[in-house]
Order: C-alpha cells, then sequence, then structure tokens
C-alpha cells in the first residue's frame, strides 16, 4: 500500500490532459510528499462555464490509448499520472503572475488572468509537471479508492507504535486499518488516497 494524491480537475481541463495539451495542473497548495507521486484524476460535475465549452467543442476526450465521452466520465477517476516536479510561483496584489521559476505555466491550458483569479492576488500557487499519462478505457467510481489522513497514514507497520495484531499480506496493523475509508465524497481540491494495486 503506497500514498498517492486524488486532484479534482473541470471536464475542460480534463479533455486537454486527455488530448495532451495540458501537462500541468495548478493548485494553491501541494502534497507534503516528495516527488515524484502519482496523482488520479476526478473529472468534476461541469459548471455553466463548462458546459459552453463543451457545447464549443464537443464533449469527446481523445488519447492514444482510449475514447470516451465527458459526459460519462463526470464525478469519476478518468486517468492518473506521474506528478515529478512541483514549481512554486506567486501572484502579485495587482494580478501579475510572477513566473521566473516556473516559465511555462501555459501549459496549464490557462491564461494569466485566469491564472490570477484562481490562485488569487498576493498568493502563492503551486505547478503539478504531469508525466507518464494514463486515461482509463473505463473510468472508476470514487468508492474503489480509500481516503487516507495524512497523519494517520502509515504505510508498513513492520514498527508501527500501536501493534496491535498484524495482517501478513497487507503489512497493515489492525488499528491502521481501521483508519481506511472507501472514499465517499471527492476532493475539494485534492486529497491523499491509497495507491490502487495494479
Amino acid at each position: 500500500m503506497s500514498k498517492a494524491v486524488m486532484k479534482s480537475v473541470p471536464p475542460r481541463q480534463c479533455k486537454q490532459i486527455a488530448s495532451g495539451e495540458c501537462t500541468m495542473l495548478l493548485s494553491k497548495t501541494k502534497p507534503k510528499t516528495d516527488t515524484p507521486f502519482k496523482c488520479y484524476i476526478y473529472c468534476i460535475r461541469p459548471t455553466n462555464d463548462d458546459n459552453l465549452v463543451q457545447t464549443m467543442y464537443g464533449y469527446d476526450i481523445f488519447s492514444t490509448s482510449t475514447y470516451f465521452h465527458i459526459g460519462n466520465s463526470n464525478c469519476k477517476v478518468i486517468g492518473e499520472f506521474v506528478c515529478d516536479k512541483v514549481n512554486e510561483f506567486n501572484v502579485f496584489e495587482n494580478g501579475a503572475v510572477q513566473y521566473w521559476s516556473c516559465y511555462d505555466l501555459e501549459n496549464s491550458c490557462l491564461d494569466y488572468n485566469e491564472i490570477a483569479k484562481y490562485i488569487g492576488n498576493n498568493k502563492k500557487g503551486y505547478a503539478w509537471t504531469i508525466s507518464q499519462l494514463k486515461i482509463y478505457a473505463e473510468p472508476k467510481e470514487l468508492s474503489e479508492f480509500f481516503v487516507i489522513k495524512q497523519n494517520d497514514f502509515i504505510s508498513n507497520c513492520d514498527n508501527c507504535p500501536h501493534g496491535n495484531g498484524f495482517d501478513k499480506h497487507s503489512k497493515i496493523c489492525d488499528f491502521c486499518l481501521g483508519q481506511r475509508r472507501y472514499m465517499t465524497r471527492p476532493p475539494q481540491s485534492w486529497c491523499y488516497v491509497e495507491e490502487l494495486e495494479e
């Protein structure tokens, strides 16, 4: 069992990620974990703006490995990628984006006004680089994932302080197994999840 991340992504960006156009996701925060880490892509319910985009460009997502309709993929996990780099950037008080440490922000498929509006004036943002993208042939349900709390997660209980019972297959003690719970709601932005077994 390994720790991964799940990030909520609007349908328009899901389409851009699947097509290879979007190679960077922006966030107001970042995971407290080293890179590289695996990230699952959760396609959120479309907003009115997304509906306009879908009307203009169609619902279909194309990739090299699969094809499916965004309309059937809302509120599901459509794929995964490896985040091999997270860069910080700042938005000034006047809304200008300071990007010398992250010069390729346009790979997020957002213009600088959209970036500033999302991150907020006088705030710090984080750019997650997308690599080793895999779009699922069949989107996965949220209930297939276990959510984990950052402070409760122990990946291997060989030296676990709780020490009450031990499952040899998962290498997790009874206490830590009790901390695991299936996901019932999507992350507001992102959350820690258990990595799915292949």
